[in-house]
């Protein structure tokens, strides 16, 4: 963990809470291991997919298709 933010999270309970969450999580957040994997560690495709979902409800909603 940086040491700049340990230093802040005394100061800082959001800080001082992400600072723990981060500590705890080290094993889920090994991100260039996962893409070297070749796996996605991005949320853009399914949040796209149910962005389109809710933009084609409400167009149906409301008589404009």
């Amino acid at each position: 963990m940086n040491a700049a933010l340990l230093g802040h999270a005394d100061t800082c309970e959001e800080t001082h809470r992400n600072a723990k969450y981060f500590s705890g999580n080290q094993l889920r957040v090994i991100y260039p291991k996962f893409r070297a994997q070749g796996l996605r560690v991005t949320s853009g495709i399914v949040e796209a997919g149910g962005r389109n979902n809710v933009v084609d409800q409400r167009f149906k909603r409301n008589c404009t298709h």
